[in-house]
């Protein structure tokens, strides 16, 4: 008996990662597409690396107890950058949504930002902040209705509602 009630539970359980797992699938491929939408971008290859038009990933799209990690760094220019990383629980994502880029909405100020600042590789600051949109920094993609759609279902089948929101390509 207790061996079936660990199968069970190990069968659940499995059940809600592979679940989650879907939202993390389709935010990494989404964002290998934007990877390559940038190179056409940036024209000179040899400046990629000083580009602030680089999105550098440093945790991609990660899911931990139901909450959603991303962390990326944006150089601000050629010996300053920040490493930003956002967190926030799937439960209190609303809306997936595209102006500029592709978000995640929230409850009002639901997503936690870190923010740590770099001069000549030293970190200089680091500062905590609330938002209610989670940026993904993929703002070269267009026609990804897709996206919305997918990520609705994907949100649905692990137990999360979410709409999609205004859409401007």
């Amino acid at each position: 008996m207790k061996t079936l009630f660990l199968s069970i539970a190990l069968l659940f359980i499995n059940g809600i990662f592979c679940q989650t797992n879907k939202i993390t699938s389709l935010f990494q491929k989404t964002l290998q597409l934007e990877i390559e939408a940038r190179k056409g971008v940036i024209k000179d290859t040899s400046d990629l690396e000083r580009s602030p038009e680089r999105l550098i990933v440093t945790e991609p799209f990660t899911i931990k107890k139901d909450t959603l990690y991303y962390t990326v760094q944006k150089r601000i220019d050629s010996n300053r950058y920040h490493v930003e990383q956002q967190k926030m629980a799937l439960k209190d994502a609303t809306q997936v949504t595209k102006d500029i880029g592709l978000f995640l909405e929230t409850h009002a100020e639901k997503v936690i930002k870190t923010r740590q600042e770099f001069i000549d590789s030293k970190k200089v600051e680091e500062s905590i902040f609330y938002s209610d949109t989670f940026e993904t920094y993929m703002i070269n993609l267009r026609s990804v209705d897709y996206f919305a759609d997918e990520m609705i279902e994907a949100f649905r089948t692990s137990d999360f509602k979410i709409t999609k929101g205004y859409w401007y390509d």
